[in-house]
Order: C-alpha cells, then sequence, then structure tokens
C-alpha cells in the first residue's frame, strides 16, 4: 500500500541549498510524525500548474513552493496549496545572516506545516490534531549604540551603549555605560552623570516575518557618579581659579523603560525606550559649604538608538 502524503514541497532547482532543504524535509516530517507524510521534489520553475501538479502525482493533502528571494538565502517565500479547499496562504520568512543553512531549513519546515489548516492536520493519518508550532527567530547577542535625555537639574543629553545577551528567545542579561550633561544655574556649570548598568530586558512581543514591531521592558540596577563643575572664576592675579571646586558623589540607582524595537534588516532595529530613573537619594550642591541646590533622586528618562544583532 503506498504511504498517506500529507505535504508535497516544491523547489526550484536554481534555488537548492542541499543542507537547508534537507533540514526542512526532516524538521516537516518530524513536525507531521513520519518520514512518509513529506516528499521533496526539485522543478526547473516554481508554478503554481508546476506545483498543482506535483501534488496531484503524489496524492498529497498539500504542496508548499518554497524559493528564495535573494542570493544570500536571507529571506524566503513559502506557498502552500491545500487540496481538499483548493485555498493558497502565502508567508515571507526573514533569516539574520549568521543563521546556518541547518537552521533556516529547520526555520522553513516549521513553517510550512504551521501554515496547513487544522482540517488537514485533523487528516493526518500519522499525528492527528495537533497543530506544530512556527519556530521563533533565533535571538544571540546585540549591541546597542544610543543617545539619552534626562530632565531637570542632573539630567542632559548624553549617549550610551550596552551589550544585550539573550538566554532565551524573549529574556536578554543587559550590561551597558553611559553619560549625559547638563546645566547647573547656581554654578553658572554643568552637571556630568556617568552610569554603568547591569539589567535584564524581556520582549514579550518579538519581531517575527509578519510582524517589524516589537515591544519590550527592561530594569536595571545602576552605579550613577554625578560630577558637577563651577565655570564661575576668580583671579588672584596670578592663576585662574574655579571658585568652587568640582564636586562628585556616586550612588546606587535603578532604572525602567518601556522599549519599542523596529526592525530595519535582519540584523538592524530602530529602538526607544521610555521611563524613569530613580537614585537612592538626592544630591546638594554646595557653594562655600552651604547647600545652595539639589539634585533629585527621580528623572525622567528617553532614549533612542540602534541595536545591532550578531
Amino acid at each position: 500500500m503506498t504511504p498517506a502524503v500529507v505535504l508535497a514541497i516544491v523547489v526550484a532547482t536554481q534555488n537548492v541549498d542541499d543542507q537547508a532543504t534537507e533540514s526542512m524535509r526532516t524538521t516537516a516530517a518530524e513536525a507531521l510524525g513520519s518520514e512518509d507524510a513529506v516528499v521533496v521534489r526539485e522543478v526547473d520553475d516554481t508554478t503554481d500548474g508546476e506545483t498543482l501538479r506535483i501534488e496531484s502525482l503524489v496524492h498529497a493533502q498539500a504542496a508548499a513552493q518554497v524559493m528564495w528571494l535573494d542570493p544570500a538565502h536571507t529571506r524566503a517565500r513559502a506557498r502552500v496549496h491545500v487540496a481538499e479547499t483548493n485555498d493558497w496562504i502565502e508567508r515571507t520568512i526573514v533569516f539574520a545572516v549568521v543563521d546556518t543553512a541547518i537552521e533556516r531549513g529547520r526555520a522553513l519546515g516549521f513553517a510550512v506545516t504551521s501554515m496547513l489548516p487544522e482540517e488537514t492536520l485533523a487528516a493526518n493519518p500519522y499525528r492527528a490534531g495537533k497543530r506544530p508550532e512556527t519556530a521563533a527567530p533565533e535571538m544571540r547577542t546585540t549591541v546597542r549604540l544610543a543617545g539619552l535625555a534626562s530632565n531637570g537639574l542632573g539630567g542632559g543629553y548624553g549617549a550610551s551603549i550596552a551589550g544585550e545577551f539573550f538566554v532565551t528567545q524573549s529574556t536578554a542579561l543587559r550590561l551597558g555605560i553611559g553619560w549625559r550633561q547638563g546645566a547647573v544655574p547656581v554654578l553658572q556649570g554643568h552637571d556630568t552623570a556617568v552610569h554603568a548598568a547591569l539589567g535584564i530586558s524581556f520582549w514579550p512581543r518579538r519581531p517575527s516575518p509578519e510582524r517589524r514591531l516589537a515591544v519590550g521592558i527592561r530594569l536595571d540596577a545602576v552605579a550613577l557618579r554625578y560630577t558637577v563643575s563651577d565655570n564661575r572664576v576668580s583671579n588672584d592675579g596670578t592663576v585662574v581659579i574655579a571658585i568652587t571646586p568640582p564636586q562628585s558623589k556616586t550612588l546606587p540607582a535603578i532604572d525602567a523603560l518601556a522599549e519599542l524595537a523596529l526592525s530595519v534588516t535582519t540584523a538592524v532595529d530602530v529602538v526607544a525606550g521610555l521611563g524613569i530613573e530613580a537614585a537612592i537619594s538626592e544630591t546638594p550642591i554646595a557653594i562655600e559649604g552651604q547647600v545652595k541646590d539639589t539634585i533629585p533622586a527621580l528623572h525622567g528618562l528617553a532614549e533612542m538608538g540602534i541595536r545591532i544583532s550578531f
């Protein structure tokens, strides 16, 4: 008796990547429950007519056209035809440049099986009912470069750099440094805030081939150092000196931000964040031993920059 074929995968000969194609076939077979459930056919041209001919020839319940859209094999299009309903379903899958051929094939195998309707899966003689889950994009290490802004005394404008190390598909450990500078009117000078941060970011809504916008939250423990400089000077006849020496203070803080990431390419996102920074205490500014102003413990914080994935 001829085994029942659930899915026929049609690949254009000029697009064939042996490792990716075999990984796609084995992944789809695993998802459907049997090696016999999937067949792969290489053709000169993946037209709808040729796909339907192969679907009929092997008596498949569905057929999938798979075609790479660029020479680097970072984008692929999958079109699935369901024999019973004569419906077509189409999806574009985007990969990172660093993804291997085996990883890309595995993602394609999950993608084409996840496009099968419930009725087709229910009629699968090898594995009834349960829908295969789509493979999530693999997250690795990212570097983030951002401009930042903070309000009020102790705020100002600056920049930051951070590394993110994803430990799951949606959660990353963070390590970052940054600085900002703002005016101190009472001294006619400025304050510089330098920080080092260690924290975690969580992305419950991750990017996908169908969704370019991701939503996340971030929480950091921060070592914050303020240095306040006095621009007023006096001249004793031999040397010009600042009236008040620079004042510095280091204190612990936390920051919490809501973030949005917009995918520009498979490896580059534009990321924006908005939230708060809270130090453990206020920071007094003294002139000749008397406190004249205070840097508050709480600041609004905004960031915008790019995130590069490796």
